[in-house]
């Protein structure tokens, strides 16, 4: 499977698993961790190249098909935390488990700004508060360390290491 088809398909995969959180019945804090953040933040820690954070315009017009009642406030949240990153990245040289929380934090307190401001001349309800904001920032910023943990430990590199000692 070639690299953009299988990005695709784990975007895809985590605005799935993000609107299914959204159902009722379901921790309420649940809908507040932004899962599609670290498609946003990882490339820049992980040294990919420089136009990854185009992946931020389309991955907000899926979020707004989803998510929102108006096409484009989504693609235009998005695209804050990628150039939050972007330019932090260059800026920063820590790539390290605590530049993941931040940037996650951070990234999440940016797009719940702008799709707050986004929102305001539509006259649509809106239900993102100082608390709401801060919680989301928290869980993002956890499940982005988890993410870059996950990523650390290189699990397919590990299992051949053990299974190349165990052959021995």
């Amino acid at each position: 499977m070639k690299t953009g088809l299988k990005v695709l398909a784990l975007v895809t995969l985590t605005l799935t698993i993000e609107r299914l959180l959204g159902h009722p019945g379901v921790w309420v804090q649940a809908t507040a961790v932004l899962l599609p953040m670290p498609w946003v933040i990882g490339p820049p820690l992980l040294d990919f190249n420089r136009r990854w954070y185009w992946l931020a315009f389309p991955l907000g017009l899926g979020w707004d098909l989803f998510f929102e009642p108006v096409i484009g406030i989504g693609a235009i949240a998005w695209s804050v935390p990628a150039l939050f990153a972007w330019f932090g990245t260059s800026i920063i040289s820590d790539r390290k488990i605590a530049a993941w929380f931040a940037f996650g934090a951070g990234g999440t307190v940016g797009f719940w700004l702008i799709r707050s401001i986004c929102y305001l001349p539509l006259s649509l309800p809106r239900n993102t508060t100082w608390t709401w904001i801060g919680i989301s920032a928290l869980l993002t910023g956890l499940w982005c360390a988890l993410i870059h943990g996950i990523i650390t430990l290189d699990f397919p590199t590990r299992w051949r290491q053990r299974r190349a000692h165990r052959l021995r």
